[in-house]
């Protein structure tokens, strides 16, 4: 992540800026992203729900649950609906 802060973000906004001045790219804001390297995959939220779900499960017996419903669907990545309603992307 700090290589392509403080190394391939300014290169490549050094040539957007050498491009708009040639004329060969339109003079607007151009923004740069990316996903972030540290970020879990999906398949690994997922496995991780699965584990807090499976604690819960040999907790099953004894009365008690450690993590609430929210909270492993929260690890998988999904939050919770509003007005029972998800955003579309989810």
């Amino acid at each position: 992540m700090s290589r392509r802060e403080n190394y391939v973000k300014p290169n490549i906004e050094r040539v957007l800026d050498l491009l708009r001045a040639v004329k060969v790219l339109p003079d607007i804001d151009w923004s740069i992203g990316w996903t972030d390297l540290t970020e879990d995959t999906k398949e690994e939220r997922v496995a991780n729900a699965g584990k807090l779900a499976e604690i819960n499960k040999a907790l099953m017996g004894t009365g008690e649950i450690a993590f609430t419903g929210a909270e492993i669907r929260e690890a998988a990545g999904y939050m919770e609906p509003i007005d029972g309603v998800l955003p579309e992307d989810e």
